[in-house]
């Protein structure tokens, strides 16, 4: 039986650390700021919350409506209490389907507009002459050995990006944001991607957050860049 070389023993041990790195790198970027958390509002557990109020007000005024009707003289016919309870937690029904279906057509918004830039990307593929209408993302040339390397580069900052709006807005979990900036991370172990990434970034119209977030990946991975594995 071979023994494994002792490249492919250690990688998995490099990748563990880098991940472990990275996480906490993101709890960083989370509490400076450079990455915001999501409104208590757009929060998941918000959202539970909110529900849970609205019915607890629901029952409160129920009950206080009952304990009104046994005060007063029975002369003018008024709801039963029960009636008012169903009516009230009607009421919050529909008012709390309003506020998720609103969120439902933030998060579309967001997902169609992504969806458009995708549709964007695709036709500089398929239209070389579209590429020289904006010859300034492309560097020094529009041919593809030039302009699919920067595409690619391109295409991993959208997804990063997304990833940290939709995260930013509430539609996205913790977990799957760290995953994602892990796997921008073990891009950044490319030299080459590194400096297409933090050229990139600053000229290309991405959010605040995502700059400052490749700006630190970038620099964290920079020393990691001379290290090769025997």
């Amino acid at each position: 039986m071979n023994r494994p070389s002792s490249a492919t023993s250690t990688r998995p041990n490099v990748q563990r650390l880098i991940a472990k790195q990275t996480d906490e790198l993101v709890r960083v970027l989370l509490s400076e700021g450079k990455i915001t958390e999501p409104s208590w509002w757009s929060s998941q557990k918000g959202r539970v919350w909110i529900l849970v109020v609205i019915l607890l007000v629901c029952l409160v005024i129920s009950f206080t409506y009952q304990l009104w009707l046994r005060n007063i003289a029975d002369v003018t016919p008024l709801p039963k209490s029960t009636d008012v309870a169903v009516t009230l937690i009607t009421a919050a029904a529909i008012f709390f389907a309003y506020y998720q279906w609103m969120d439902g057509r933030r998060e579309a918004s967001l997902d169609k507009f992504y969806d458009r830039l995708a549709l964007i990307n695709t036709r500089y593929y398929e239209w070389k002459e579209a590429r020289d209408v904006v010859p300034h993302f492309w560097g020094n040339s529009t041919d593809d050995a030039d302009f699919r390397p920067r595409m690619y580069v391109y295409l991993e900052l959208d997804n990063l990006e997304y990833v940290i709006l939709r995260y930013q807005l509430g539609y996205l979990r913790a977990p799957l944001l760290r995953r994602a900036v892990r796997t921008f991370s073990s891009r950044c172990e490319s030299p080459a991607f590194c400096k297409l990434a933090n050229e990139i970034v600053n000229g290309a119209g991405y959010s605040q957050a995502t700059v400052d977030v490749v700006s630190v990946l970038v620099a964290q991975a920079t020393p990691t860049n001379t290290i090769h594995i025997a």
